[in-house]
C-alpha cells in the first residue's frame, strides 16, 4: 500500500469509525409516542413548552441520501410512508439524517417559533447534538403527531427555492452536508445491531458499492464510548484493577453473541461462503475489533483499523482470561448440577466470587449465570474452550491481517535520533493515555517503547485543533480534521511528486505531521504573508484558545478568501459528484466567513471538488530554486 492509498484509506474508515455514534436504529424504526405525555404539553400555557418532536420517518431505505422511486419500490416502510404523505420523494432517507446529525452533530439548525405577542415566525439556533429529532419542527397544538414537518432539503438549491416559494414554520432549514451525501452513496448498510441494554454494544456491517479491491468491501465497525467532560476522566481511567469504560466481558460476550448474524448477512449478500472482511473501531470499538480478531479465525479478516484504541496485554489480558475462565467453569457447573454454584459456604463458590470481584468490583455471579448462558446458546461448549485458549495469545506481532493503529499526539515526534526524539516517545503516550492502555493486537513490546510511526502504528499530529487537548484529543472530530487535511495535500500533482510523500507510511506521517506543526507556528505567530487588500486583517485575529476556529479552519479562510476575490473563479460554475449525483457549486454565491472549524471537512471537500490546492514547499523546493531550478 502507497502512502497516499494508506491515508485515503484512512480517511474513509475514520468516517465508517465515526459513524458508528449516528442514530442508525431509526433507519427501520420509528419512535415510541407517550401521547399522554404529549398532550399535558401542547395544552400547557407556557409557549416554551410543547411536546418535542417524535421520529415517525423510518423508510428503510441502506443506500443513498434522496428518497427515489427506485429505492422507496424496494422498501415497504418507504412506500407506507409516502402512501399516508408523511414523506415525498426527492427528500433525504432516514438513512442521510441519521448521518447528518452525527456528521454535524456541532452546528446548529434554525428551528421555527411563533412569537405570541406579534404572531410572527422567529428562529432559535438549535444544536443538532447528534439528535436526529433536531431536523424535525412540530406544532405545540399537535396532539397525534400530525403536524411535524422535516427542516432538511437534500441540496442547498432545494432549500433557497423553498424560501422562495412560501414564508411558512415549515421552511427547510437545512441541507445535506457534502460529507454525508458522500458517505451515504457510497456505503450500503447491511446490518445494525443497535445498543444492547445491559453491555452498550453495537456494531454496523457496511459494505462498500466503490470498492476497489473486493476484499475490501465488508466492513465491520463497532461503535466506542465518547463521553465528555467529568464523564470522560470516570469512564476512561484504570480504577481498582477494572476498566470502567467497559472495556472486556459484557461488550465481548455480545461481540461473540452477534457475530455469527453478521457473517450470515455477507452471505446473504453475495450468496457465497468465501469472503473477506476488514475491521473497524474507535475508543472502546477499537478495543472490540481486536478482540474480534482475536476470537475469529484470522484468515476471515483482511484489514484491522483502531483510532486511539486500548489494547491488550498486562490487566486486561489477565482480566479477561479470568472472566472467560469462570464462564467456562459456570457453565460446566450448570451443565453437573448447581450444588457447588450455588452454596454461599463452598469453597468453589468463594472462588468464584473472588474471581468476579478482581474483574468487576461492581459485577456479580448472576450476570455471569448471564453471560455463560448466553455463550452456551450462541456458540457451544466446544468453541467456548477454543475461545479460553485464544485469549492467551491476546498480542502477536505475527499475523496475516493488514494492521493500522491510529493514535492522535500533541507535538509531531522528531525524525532524527535526538533527545528530543526520545523525550517525545516519553511524553506521547503518556499525555494519550487512553490509546496506551495495554498493548495492541499485532504490535511487539519495543513498538511500546520505541514510539514512532511504523508500518502498523500511525501518529497523527492534532496539536491546536481545539483549546483543551487532553479533554477532546481522544474523540474523532480530531483525528477526522486531521486526515481528512493530510488526503487533501496528497491531492496535489506537485506534492504527489514528493519524495518524503512516496518513501513509507511512516516517513510520510513524519512529514505531514511537522509540515502542521509548521503552518500552526505561522499561523499563531503572524509570520504568514497576508493579502494586502484584506481590511478585516482576518489573520491577525487568530488566536490559539478561540472556541470558533482553529488553525485549519483559518487556513482555509486565506485559501477561500484568496479563491472567491479571484473574479474569473468565481464565476464558474463547478459540482460535486455523489456517485450517479451531481450538484453545482456556485462560489459567488458562499460566504465563506460564516466557515468555522465545525466546517473543515466539507470545506476540504469543497476545495477539492473545485480543484484548488494548496503547495507544500520545503527546504528541498528552495534550494532549487536558489540553483534556478
Amino acid at each position: 500500500m502507497t502512502p497516499k492509498e494508506f491515508i485515503e484509506e484512512a480517511k474513509d474508515y475514520a468516517d465508517i469509525a465515526d459513524a458508528t455514534y449516528a442514530m442508525l436504529h431509526y433507519i427501520d424504526e420509528n419512535e415510541e409516542i407517550d401521547f399522554f405525555s404529549d398532550k399535558l404539553k401542547s395544552e400547557n400555557p407556557n409557549p416554551k413548552i410543547k411536546p418535542p418532536a417524535r421520529w415517525i420517518y423510518a423508510d428503510g431505505i441502506k443506500l443513498g441520501y434522496e428518497i427515489k422511486k427506485e429505492s422507496a419500490n424496494k422498501s415497504s416502510l418507504a412506500q407506507q410512508l409516502i402512501d399516508d404523505k408523511k414523506i415525498k420523494i426527492g427528500q433525504p432517507t432516514a438513512y442521510a439524517l441519521a448521518i447528518e446529525a452525527r456528521f454535524s452533530q456541532n452546528l446548529t439548525i434554525k428551528k421555527p417559533k411563533i412569537n405570541q405577542e406579534t404572531n410572527k415566525i422567529e428562529y432559535e439556533q438549535v444544536k443538532i447534538d447528534n439528535k436526529i429529532q433536531s431536523f424535525i419542527n412540530r406544532n405545540k397544538k399537535d396532539l397525534g403527531v400530525a403536524d411535524q414537518t422535516l427542516l432538511v432539503a437534500t441540496t442547498k438549491e432545494k432549500q433557497e427555492q423553498d424560501k422562495q416559494e412560501k414564508e411558512s414554520p415549515n421552511n427547510l432549514t437545512h441541507h445535506l452536508s457534502p460529507r454525508t451525501k458522500f458517505f451515504t452513496s457510497r456505503f450500503k448498510l447491511l446490518h445494525h445491531q443497535p445498543n444492547t441494554t445491559i453491555s452498550g454494544y453495537s456494531h454496523t456491517l457496511f459494505k462498500d458499492t466503490q470498492a476497489k479491491d473486493k476484499d475490501d468491501t465488508y466492513i465491520l465497525a463497532f461503535r466506542g464510548t465518547e463521553t465528555s467532560g467529568k464523564e470522560f476522566f470516570k469512564d476512561m481511567l484504570l480504577t481498582d484493577g477494572f476498566i470502567t469504560i467497559g472495556v472486556g466481558i459484557p461488550q465481548i460476550i455480545s461481540l461473540v453473541k452477534f457475530r455469527n448474524e453478521v457473517l450470515k448477512e455477507i452471505q446473504k449478500d453475495i450468496r457465497d461462503n468465501s469472503f473477506k472482511i476488514n475491521v473497524v473501531g474507535h475508543s472502546l470499538g477499537g478495543h472490540l475489533a481486536q478482540s474480534f480478531c482475536i476470537l475469529n479465525n484470522e484468515n476471515l479478516i483482511y484489514k484491522l483499523y483502531t483510532y486511539n484504541a486500548p489494547g491488550f496485554l498486562g490487566i486486561l489480558a489477565s482480566l479477561l482470561n479470568i472472566a472467560i475462565r469462570v464462564i467456562r467453569l459456570i457453565i460446566k457447573l450448570l451443565i453437573l448440577g448447581v450444588k457447588k454454584l450455588f452454596n454461599l459456604l463452598g469453597f468453589t463458590r468463594k472462588v468464584i466470587d473472588k474471581c468476579i470481584q478482581t474483574c468487576n468490583p461492581k459485577d456479580n455471579l448472576e450476570n455471569y449465570i448471564e453471560y455463560a448462558d448466553t455463550l452456551k446458546q450462541g456458540i457451544g461448549e466446544e468453541e467456548i474452550d477454543s475461545l479460553a485458549n485464544k485469549s492467551k495469545k491476546l498480542s502477536k506481532a505475527k499475523t496475516n491481517i493488514q494492521i493500522h493503529h491510529i493514535e492522535t499526539i500533541k507535538k509531531p515526534i522528531p525524525r532524527e535520533e535526538s533527545f528530543a526524539r526520545e523525550w517525545q516517545e516519553f511524553a506521547e503516550p503518556t499525555i494519550s493515555f487512553i490509546s496506551d492502555l495495554g498493548y495492541k493486537y499485532g504490535l511487539n513490546i519495543q513498538d511500546k517503547f520505541d514510539y514512532r510511526n511504523t508500518q502498523r502504528l500511525h501518529l497523527l499530529h492534532i496539536g491546536k485543533l481545539e483549546y483543551w487537548y487532553i479533554g477532546t484529543s481522544h474523540f474523532m472530530e480530531s483525528i477526522l480534521q486531521t486526515i481528512y487535511f493530510y488526503h487533501y495535500l496528497f491531492q496535489s500533482p506537485s506534492n504527489q511528486d514528493k519524495k518524503q510523500l512516496n518513501e513509507s507510511i511512516e516517513k510520510t506521517l513524519d512529514y505531514l505531521n511537522s509540515y502542521s506543526q509548521i503552518l500552526i507556528e505561522l499561523i499563531y505567530y503572524n509570520k504568514l504573508i497576508r493579502d494586502p487588500n484584506d481590511k478585516e486583517n482576518r489573520l491577525g485575529q487568530a488566536k490559539e484558545l478561540d472556541f470558533k476556529n482553529n488553525y485549519l479552519s483559518i487556513y482555509q479562510n486565506e485559501i477561500l478568501h484568496t479563491l472567491i476575490n479571484n473574479k474569473e473563479r468565481a464565476e464558474k460554475e463547478y459540482q460535486f459528484n455523489f456517485h450517479n449525483d451531481k450538484e453545482i457549486i456556485r462560489l459567488k454565491n458562499m460566504d465563506y466567513s460564516s466557515f468555522t472549524k465545525n466546517d473543515v471537512i466539507n470545506v476540504f471537500l469543497l476545495l477539492m471538488s473545485v480543484g484548488i490546492y494548496t503547495k507544500i514547499i520545503d527546504k528541498n523546493d528552495m534550494e532549487c530554486l536558489l540553483q534556478g531550478a
